[in-house]
């Protein structure tokens, strides 16, 4: 029998949050963030299951056509999408606690000191001058390990772009974080583990909604992920 795709979702679905019941504690997770994950999933699962029996009832309904089933099942989505809005909201709280983080950690990079504005450009021009930008990258590693926030500043607000790659900014930001904030980088990257999971939890819950007929516009409102028409 051929599997249709209201089917097949349901069943990747249900592996995704068996797999998240049934491993061990993630790498890289607190027990606050495995807690929230933990009760996040155990949520959907709770709402997933019944609209899951229905799916199957249909599937093996036969009485119904191919097209029969797959018109009752995309019925489904639009009655039920409301009520996995749990997801997205836990989204935007993981965002919102990764934002806070972020600009706790790393707003010191390029917060601008309380001396006179154009005294401090002229210092930073001439900081950007005598380093050129094909030194910027190894000159911000070694800003952010030795905490030289006028180098850092310098070198990130450089007009028209500092041009470094995601990973160079990524490790200055984290050297800088780990030499002034240890316990709060922790903290930052238990969120971003937590995060990760959350959306990789939430795109499935959309892709599963979609193929069950509901719009991706209340799917991008109940979940946060944005899915083409």
């Amino acid at each position: 029998m051929t599997q249709a795709p209201y089917y097949s979702q349901t069943h990747t679905l249900t592996n995704l949050l068996r797999h998240y019941r049934e491993q061990p504690p993630l790498k890289g997770f607190d027990e606050d963030g495995k807690e929230r994950l933990d009760a996040i999933v155990q949520k959907v699962d709770e709402l997933f299951k019944p609209v899951a029996a229905e799916v199957d009832k249909i599937f093996n309904d036969p009485k119904l056509t191919d097209q029969g089933k797959q018109d009752k099942a995309l019925t489904i989505g639009p009655r039920v999408v409301d009520n996995f809005k749990n997801i997205g909201i836990v989204r935007n709280q993981a965002d919102t606690a990764k934002t806070r983080l972020e600009t706790m950690l790393f707003g010191p990079l390029t917060e601008p000191p309380k001396d006179n504005a154009v005294v401090t450009f002229l210092r930073e021009d001439s900081i950007r001058r005598s380093i050129g930008k094909g030194q910027a990258g190894a000159a911000f590693l070694d800003a952010g390990e030795k905490g030289n926030l006028e180098m850092t500043r310098a070198i990130l607000d450089w007009p028209g772009g500092h041009g470094l790659s995601g990973e160079i900014e990524r490790r200055g930001k984290e050297a800088f974080a780990q030499r002034t904030n240890p316990e709060g980088l922790e903290q930052l990257r238990y969120v971003e583990v937590l995060r990760d999971n959350l959306h990789a939890l939430a795109e499935q819950v959309a892709l599963w909604l979609r193929s069950l007929g509901a719009s991706p516009e209340s799917i991008q409102q109940a979940t946060g992920i944005t899915l083409s028409a």
